[in-house]
């Protein structure tokens, strides 16, 4: 029977996950960070390095592993916003070998207006948009950071990649909340394209879009690093969503509200990989990278000894 051996097989999974939960030792100190991360890495140094970032950053943060112009393999910790948002369409991924889309230096568009067609960024009488627009100042592609996408505007933004070269990347920020899409208005520089204060697609001007120094982006999150908002504005927010915590009477939205905080502040940590021919540093890259996710999920949930069997 299969529907028996379907039972049988979620009843030993569950058996399995029980047995491991009691098994798992949690991870504490940066010793058994370090013992965790020099495992993954099979190296005693990049372990360390590995080891101090996760421990910078801490489980919920997000490392960069980037090709270093050195010898020498440098990290550093910089101001960055993480948030649930996730590419809209595949043929935005950039990076399809991790299955995310990395852009640096770009313009950031944020709107609450559910974006159904290309055409409704048309100025009326004028003609024209805010896409050529910039396309007139020489750059070549913007983000999109909305609610929804209708098919039919993904579908024209596709034809103009096709078409013109100018790339739209459109960014789903997975959220009712205009309060959540103003706090990443307000770290990349932007104005809020508001349709509930009856701001219109076509009136959005070069002077209302943010720009962002890094962002990467893939199903499940969005990372944005170097944000062109101020740092007082943003130092402001968060003290606004602080108060909102103290006067919240409904528990189940507190931690919502601290979690904004969090995308808010969170640090970004950037691990610059040194080396001395380009095939070890391809090499150490990769083995980085999985020593990162390793690691970060040691500190989360903690380790198994002997999981290699």
């Amino acid at each position: 029977s299969v529907v028996q051996l379907r039972n049988d097989i979620n009843d030993a999974k569950d058996k399995v996950l029980k047995r491991l939960e009691k098994m798992r030792k949690r991870i504490k100190t940066l010793p058994e960070l370090t013992e965790a991360a020099v495992t993954s890495s099979e190296n005693k140094e990049l372990g360390e390095i590995v080891a101090q970032m996760v421990k910078k950053v801490g489980e919920n943060g997000h490392i960069f592993v980037e090709e270093g112009f050195t010898f020498e393999t440098q990290t550093e910790i910089i101001e960055g916003m993480k948030f649930g948002g996730k590419v809209a369409a595949n043929f935005m991924i950039n990076n399809p070998n991790r299955m995310e889309t990395k852009l640096e230096n770009i313009r950031v568009l944020v709107s609450n207006h559910t974006l159904k067609d290309i055409g409704d960024f048309i100025k009326p009488n004028k003609g024209g948009s805010i896409f050529g627009d910039l396309d007139a100042t020489g750059e070549k592609q913007i983000v999109l950071m909305a609610w929804k996408f209708e098919k039919k505007f993904l579908n024209d933004v596709a034809d103009m990649w096709r078409r013109t070269g100018f790339k739209i990347y459109c960014i789903k920020v997975p959220s009712i909340l205009t309060e959540q899409l103003k706090d990443i208005a307000i770290y990349v520089g932007a104005g809020l394209c508001d349709e509930h204060q009856n701001m219109k697609l076509t009136d959005i001007a070069l002077s209302d879009l943010g720009k962002v120094a890094k962002l990467v982006a893939n199903a499940e999150e969005t990372i944005l690093v170097g944000g062109a908002g101020k740092k007082t504005e943003i130092n402001k927010r968060i003290g606004e969503i602080k108060e909102q915590i103290k006067v919240e009477k409904i528990p189940e939205f507190k931690p919502r509200l601290e979690q904004r905080i969090a995308d808010l502040a969170s640090g970004v940590g950037i691990i610059k990989i040194g080396h001395k021919t380009q095939l070890e540093q391809l090499y150490v890259l990769d083995k980085i990278q999985d020593a990162v996710l390793a690691t970060k999920e040691a500190l989360k949930d903690g380790i198994v000894k002997g999981g290699g069997l």
